[in-house]
């Protein structure tokens, strides 16, 4: 039977290939900057700064809407309130996000820059620099206050998730996408509609997917929402002040979407171990390796010394240092996410909600 092949309920396989492809493609973007830097600096067109790993930047967007359909799919699969639901997400991030910040501090005010701390750059990095990457330490942690709002947003509707109807969600999708259409003047507000709405994308196509009752999924729930959600695919894409990121952000709802329906079909055809286990590490691969690529490079830097480096080819010195980089963040990835991710946050999580329990009056 179809059945027992299927992934355990609320799992779905195939989102982790785009988000292990999507924490690759900013490694590897951060990688090659850091090659720029520490190996090469001086031998390379300063035009020129990314010409391998260019594109990096978006597994930015990828995220964003990946987040927004793996949201609504697990408060469909567990209902929550709102306030659990928050705490759920605060403690699944934050106390990663919290010691490996530490562990930057530490490495900086023993590192050979003797760079004074800032103050209020300690502050920033606690709301993730308000979405800015000068503002916080972790510098790719900007994306997670976007993160946090979206969270917020939909934190209201956390309980009605299991029967929310899907067009209101698709509705609010084609309006933002008409918002930032029609609002053509780049600025704070026009970034703030592009990335809620690319949250949003993801969060239409699962309406789009959902089981208009309560039963086994099909693979399509027909024409009437797939229509809504190109329009505002269409919409989105067509963004005047952010066009590559709104793009990148419709392509990949438009990739969720089919992988979703062919995993519905065939249940097992995403099961590939090693893309799977990229995909849990992804989150402490996107975090660390902003530790991991000064960590490698610098030492690396001082050890060959400039004579050494000026008689190797550039591209074997980004090869290797590349390769370098991403063998070390993946082993640092493993540890955090065993330590960090599958101990310390359920610990926390589990000793906040006694604490909480112990609080409420009893009956």
């Amino acid at each position: 039977m179809t059945t027992t092949a299927r992934p355990p309920a609320g799992r779905l396989y195939g989102l982790e290939w785009i988000r292990a492809f999507a924490a690759l493609a900013v490694v590897l973007y951060h990688a090659e900057a850091g090659t720029h830097l520490h190996l090469v600096a001086g031998r390379v067109d300063p035009g020129v700064q990314h010409p391998w790993f260019g594109y990096g930047w978006i597994g930015v967007p990828v995220f964003f809407a990946l987040s927004g359909y793996v949201v609504c799919h697990s408060l469909q699969q567990r209902q929550r309130s709102g306030p659990e639901f928050l705490a759920a997400r605060f403690w699944r991030l934050m106390p990663t996000y919290a010691v490996l910040t530490l562990v930057f501090l530490l490495l900086l005010s023993v590192g050979s820059s003797g760079a004074p701390l800032s103050t209020e750059k300690l502050l920033s990095s606690l709301v993730f620099g308000f979405g800015s990457n000068q503002e916080v330490y972790l510098y790719v942690a900007w994306t997670l206050f976007w993160e946090a709002i979206f969270y917020c947003l939909a934190a209201p509707l956390a309980p009605r998730f299991p029967t929310l109807p899907a067009r209101p969600v698709l509705l609010a999708f084609v309006g933002m996408a008409a918002a930032t259409w029609a609002l053509r003047t780049p600025g704070l507000l026009s970034q703030t509609l592009t990335y809620i709405t690319a949250f949003l994308c993801g969060a239409a196509v699962w309406a789009a997917l959902r089981p208009a009752q309560p039963g086994p999924a099909r693979p399509w729930q027909g024409p009437g929402r797939l229509i809504i959600l190109l329009i505002g695919l269409a919409w989105m894409a067509s963004n005047p002040t952010d066009r590559p990121f709104a793009l990148t952000a419709a392509a990949t709802g438009l990739l969720i979407l089919a992988l979703v329906v062919v995993e519905r079909l065939r249940p097992a055809c995403f099961r590939c171990g090693p893309v799977i286990e990229l995909g849990k590490l992804s989150y402490s691969l996107y975090l660390v390796q902003v530790i991991t690529i000064p960590l490698v490079l610098q030492p690396l830097s001082g050890l060959l010394g400039p004579s050494i480096l000026a008689q190797v080819p550039v591209p074997l010195l980004k090869i290797g240092g590349i390769a370098l980089i991403l063998l070390v963040s993946l082993i640092a990835a493993a540890i955090s996410w065993h330590l960090l991710e599958m101990r310390l946050s359920p610990w926390l999580a589990m000793r906040w909600q006694r604490s909480f329990q112990r609080l409420q009056p009893r009956t």
